[in-house]
């Protein structure tokens, strides 16, 4: 597959995957810290 044939795609393909970790990442962190708090 040639990138250059479709930059908005993949830049808008990428974009929306980054999006969907961070706000993965964002989820997990924010449940590791209500664990700690749990166990202290």
């Amino acid at each position: 597959v040639n990138l250059r044939l479709f930059p908005p795609v993949s830049l808008r393909t990428y974009l929306l995957a980054s999006l969907l970790w961070i706000r993965v990442s964002w989820n997990h962190r924010i449940w590791l810290l209500e664990l700690f708090q749990r166990l202290e």
